[in-house]
């Protein structure tokens, strides 16, 4: 443990230093407000989650109560910049709780991106888009366990999940309740922290 703790104490401080120095007056900038159908919100989050059933158990129930999108542009450094997208109900969220979420997770983006983005033409005008609702979570129905057939075709969906495209620059994530580690665990395939730390150096860090 302590061999690992000091091997990562280059990773630890560089993470340390962006943490410090992200400033919501200075990298994240508002840009629009605006009502959305369910129609234009599928659309743009790819049609995912995806779903089977409207019931009023169902994903689709709570995908069709989102009526909002706010959008705001993302500083990362002088030659990256991209796109952060909320989508939620209005009133589940006021200014305050809307503002907590925006700053929360758009540091974890500057922080992973200035630590580890040697990737900056990927990352340049990517879009984040977090879906801000909690699914209905299911295990058993009359008693009776249910199989991932059986939650498919009532529309229940019981993990956070997320994706990462990065041809197309989008990224979407979906459920409050572990958003933050869902976004970290993404972030983590964008920046090919998951196999390419091991294969080839990372610029400002010791190779091990």
């Amino acid at each position: 443990i302590k061999k690992l703790f000091n091997e990562s104490i280059t990773i630890i401080d560089k993470m340390n230093k962006h943490y410090k120095k992200f400033n919501m007056k200075n990298n994240i900038f508002f840009e629009s407000q605006n009502k959305i159908s369910m129609t234009s919100l599928l659309t743009e989050l790819n049609n995912f989650p995806s779903f089977k059933s409207n019931s009023k158990d169902s994903i689709h129930s709570e995908i069709s109560k989102v009526n909002q999108k706010s959008s705001y542009k993302m500083i990362i450094n002088q030659k990256v910049k991209c796109k952060i997208h909320f989508y939620f109900k209005n009133e589940d969220y006021s200014e305050d709780k809307l503002n907590e979420n925006v700053e929360r997770l758009s540091k974890i983006i500057y922080v992973f991106c200035n630590s580890f983005g040697n990737f900056q033409t990927e990352i340049n005008n990517f879009n984040f888009r977090f879906l801000l609702i909690d699914f209905p979570r299911r295990l058993c129905l009359n008693n009776k366990q249910l199989s991932f057939d059986d939650l498919a075709s009532l529309g229940l969906f019981n993990n956070s999940s997320g994706f990462t495209n990065v041809y197309k620059k989008e990224m979407v994530l979906s459920r409050n309740s572990g958003l933050t580690g869902l976004l970290i665990h993404e972030l983590i395939h964008l920046l090919h922290l998951d196999f390419n730390f091991w294969e080839q150096n990372i610029k400002g860090f010791d190779f091990y």
